[in-house]
């Protein structure tokens, strides 16, 4: 009767909240005699996930099984660094000096089996930029600079209380430059800050949306578009909305897209209509261009239709309303394209520019997303592909599943074949990014993990593939030389206290294709992080230095003391080393 003496054991040996590992290889190395002893080195586990040099850091291993009489032997193996101890299930390693990318090896017997595992541990430099403000998102790098976007007055994005936010260049620990939060006159004049902000591509300005409302806590606050200077030299208001037909809601221009230098802006303007509710708003399409001034309206957005009874008499009239949004200019400027649900589906409009004004009476609708079954949100996240290309990447509902897609503009004279559209395979998707060498590749955030794509949406490598369900992946970006991808990943753990969030980079060396922690784990309020429906995904994105060594990143934490997370901090953390 000799299994009822057989000792059942489970060692997880260390009991902390940064029980995530990832990268780790394990495999028997013998078969094991299912009437014998049993061994399953599960993972192992390094605290800090991410050390820095010179760290101590604590190596431990998670495994289960049973015995029929001893326990467990162990023996780990580093390839640099010194081990205080090398037998026991939980060991001290004194990590290298030097950064880069090192591997654990543990083994663990027991009788005639035995089971051994491997894990990457990243040495690195990571430092907490300390802006003084509560949240830092949105992080962009020019000229050497940080900007971020933060919200008005602290308050969370998912407050009732939210009104807009700023964007802000870093200068100094706890000394920053508000840029959106200039007043500039007194009518259009903002000290609240906006949304919908656009860096140009000459890095010199930011256009935004801003509150200019006296009162900005009316239902619908007045919006003008604004460009400002990166420079925090000023900036001037590029609409002309300051008088409100309503008490508590305001006409908003919304949703501006300059172009590389800001001197044309296509927008959106919500104009109040009668009803409280909206459903008599207008959604039209407008354009500035800095030599004329005032803004011109492109579009319609109702239509009368006659009512008319049996006799073919015209009993009265019955108004039809309709959405124009999300306009961009085409790479080469010659051209205007937003989309109109005039039709019950969103379809992509165009209208040609001539002499830095809009030819109106030449614009063209096109019917291609109802034939693919494309259905468009009324605010897409719509990303040119760079270096040149003419590819519009977007999200959409395709059979209930949000699907990558793309619009392609094929330039020339305006006609029927001058955009077309593809959905692809690639589903369940809530990020995406173009690779900046024009490669025509992307990465993408799906529920499953994180993937390179091809230009066509075909899947070419895996990046990352999610542990767990509920495994949250955010953020991610191409360094510019494309040689990396960098994200933040968190997970929820047992507890409140045992969530985490942290920075990864993953490396597309031929030698090394691998994703590695660069941060340590910082405590998460899972139950408070921004999703992508809070607002653009694009704003927990990180972002490489321009050596592509150094990496920004927003890593939401749980701010100390508060026991649930009630008051998340959304801090930039910086990666300080060589990624040789």
């Amino acid at each position: 009767m000799n299994h009822y003496r057989k000792k059942l054991f489970r060692l997880s040996t260390i009991i902390l909240s940064l029980s995530l590992v990832i990268l780790t290889g394990c495999g028997e190395e013998n078969l094991i005699d299912p009437e014998g002893d049993d061994l399953d080195l599960i993972t192992l586990i390094s605290n800090p996930i991410c050390p820095q040099p010179g760290d101590t850091t604590t190596l431990s291993v998670r495994i289960s099984g049973y015995s029929s009489g001893p326990w467990p032997s162990y023996f780990w193996e580093v390839n640099a660094g010194s081990l205080l101890v090398s037998n026991e299930a939980v060991v001290e390693w004194i990590v290298p000096e030097q950064l880069g990318d090192y591997i654990v090896k543990a083994k663990s017997s027991l009788g005639d089996v035995s089971d051994a595992c491997s894990l990457v541990v990243s040495v690195r430099n990571y430092e907490q930029i300390d802006t003084g403000e509560r949240y830092n998102l949105y992080p962009n790098l020019i000229d050497g600079n940080l900007f971020f976007v933060s919200s008005y007055g602290g308050i969370y994005f998912n407050d009732s209380d939210y009104i807009s936010a700023n964007v802000v260049r870093y200068i100094s620990p706890g000394v920053n430059e508000s840029i959106t939060a200039l007043n500039l006159g007194f009518r259009a004049g903002t000290s609240f800050g906006g949304d919908n902000f656009v860096f140009t591509e000459d890095g010199q300005q930011v256009v935004a949306s801003v509150i200019s409302s006296s009162n900005p806590f009316v239902k619908v606050p007045r919006k003008n578009v604004a460009k400002y200077e990166l420079s925090g030299s000023g900036g001037e208001i590029v609409t002309d909305q300051y008088n409100d037909t309503q008490i508590d809601r305001c006409d908003q221009y919304r949703y501006p897209f300059p172009n590389s230098a800001a001197t044309m802006v296509v927008m959106q303007k919500l104009e109040m209509g009668g009803a409280d509710n909206g459903t008599e708003d207008l959604l039209n399409i407008s354009f500035w261009n800095q030599s004329v001034g005032a803004p011109i309206s492109l579009t319609t957005s109702m239509i009368s239709i006659p009512l008319i009874n049996d006799s073919g008499d015209t009993l009265g009239w019955r108004e039809e309303y309709f959405e124009n949004t999300k306009p961009v200019f085409t790479p080469d400027e010659a051209y205007i394209i937003y989309f109109c649900d005039s039709s019950g589906t969103f379809e992509p409009s165009m209208i040609p520019i001539s002499g830095g004004q809009p030819v109106i009476s030449d614009l063209m609708v096109f019917d291609l997303f109802s034939d693919l079954g494309i259905n468009m949100s009324p605010d897409p996240i719509l990303q040119w592909e760079p270096d040149g290309g003419n590819r519009l990447a977007f999200m959409a509902h395709v059979n209930n599943e949000k699907t990558l897609c793309f619009l392609e503009y094929n330039p020339g004279s305006l006609n029927s074949s001058s955009l077309s559209a593809l959905k692809t395979n690639v589903t369940g998707i809530s990020e995406f990014v173009w690779a900046p060498d024009g490669s025509g590749r992307g990465a993408v955030i799906t529920g499953e993990g994180i993937y390179i794509v091809g230009s066509g949406g075909e899947i070419l490598t895996e990046v990352m593939a999610k542990e767990r369900s509920t495994d949250m992946i955010c953020g991610v970006n191409w360094s510019p030389d494309c040689s990396k991808i960098g994200f933040r990943i968190g997970r929820m753990g047992i507890e409140w206290d045992e969530a985490f969030s942290a920075l990864m980079v993953y490396s597309l060396d031929a030698d090394w294709a691998t994703a590695t922690y660069v941060t340590k784990g910082y405590p998460w309020p899972t139950k408070q992080e921004i999703s992508e429906e809070d607002f653009d995904f694009r704003w927990r994105r990180v972002v490489f230095e321009s050596d592509n060594e150094g990496l920004y990143g927003p890593v939401t934490i749980g701010e100390p003391g508060t026991g649930e997370g009630d008051n998340p901090v959304s801090l930039s953390v910086k990666i300080v080393h060589s990624w040789k």
